[in-house]
């Protein structure tokens, strides 16, 4: 998976923009606690009330759920740095520990909508593994769930022996943004960029993805958000980490969740594309932050 951002109007420096950026390109699968045995904070640990995009986000990931459990009831950690040591001594971007109802995160995660998102989603269960029904099937695409996370959900379902191969070019891409215009000021200046992919065939599909051109696996859902005046644009590639990302049955749509952050970005008019194994949705969407 890669995500980028770049202006042509300067060379780059370590702002909250490029700390944003990194947080998205380090992306790692969160893991938990397996026991739900109350263990020790990492060093720096500190407690944080939840930001008011946490309440949409909780909602949206409750819904997938289909469930009502409430947000108060978390605890919220971060540390400094790009990722934490979780209970078992690997380094991910965040974990939940069922034991005390309390979630850690490293300090860029915490503002990463689908790390975040995972984190709830095992909040909301009060399971620390990765059900594979609820992870990649009902909030598919709205939670992360990479490499560690497919691998304890276990082996996807056999393929439809009735499927038909095809490229990605046979699928109905769209894109869609939550708001059209967004202020830098706003208490939430959060907007996202929803990316579907739908199955028009009457039959089942299995669609070849292209190679990735490295070792990971193809890229499966992106986005790319450029500024109408050409001076910047920011992307993101999501890998299809399980099977399951490139099967869909008769007439299934999938999508894929991009959150970003006004302040992140310069003040001007952008427009947003979305993409399915790199071929683009029929239509651009546009968005415009203020001041």
């Amino acid at each position: 998976m890669q995500q980028n951002a770049f202006s042509l109007a300067r060379i780059p420096t370590i702002t909250e923009v490029q700390r944003c950026a990194l947080a998205f390109l380090l992306r790692v699968a969160a893991c938990e606690s397996p026991t739900g045995v109350l263990v020790t904070l990492p060093n720096g640990a500190r407690l944080y009330d939840a930001p008011a995009i946490y309440q949409r986000w909780w909602a949206m990931t409750a819904s997938c759920a289909n469930s009502s459990a409430s947000l108060k009831d978390v605890r919220w950690y971060f540390t400094e740095g790009d990722v934490v040591p979780n209970p078992a001594g690997e380094r991910v971007s965040g974990y939940y520990e069922p034991g005390s109802h309390r979630v850690v995160l490293a300090g860029n995660g915490a503002y990463v909508g689908g790390v975040v998102r995972h984190e709830m989603l095992h909040a909301i269960t009060r399971n620390a593994r990765h059900d594979r029904a609820t992870f990649l099937a009902r909030c598919a695409g709205l939670v992360d769930c990479d490499f560690y996370c497919v691998r304890d959900a276990g082996p996807a379902p056999a393929a439809d022996m009735t499927a038909v191969r095809v490229a990605p070019t046979a699928l109905a891409i769209a894109v869609a943004v939550s708001r059209a215009s967004v202020s830098q000021r706003d208490s939430d200046d959060f907007f996202e960029i929803v990316v579907s992919a739908t199955n028009p065939l009457p039959h089942p599909i299995v669609v070849d993805l292209p190679a990735s051109g490295d070792d990971g696996p193809p890229d499966s859902f992106s986005y790319r958000l450029a500024s109408v005046d050409g001076s910047s644009i920011q992307w993101y590639d999501e890998r299809a980490w399980d099977t399951s990302a490139s099967r869909f049955a008769a007439g299934e749509m999938k999508r894929w969740v991009f959150d970003t952050k006004a302040s992140f970005l310069r003040a001007t008019s952008y427009e947003a594309d979305g993409l399915y194994g790199n071929v683009p949705a029929a239509q651009r969407r546009a968005v415009t932050v203020t001041p």
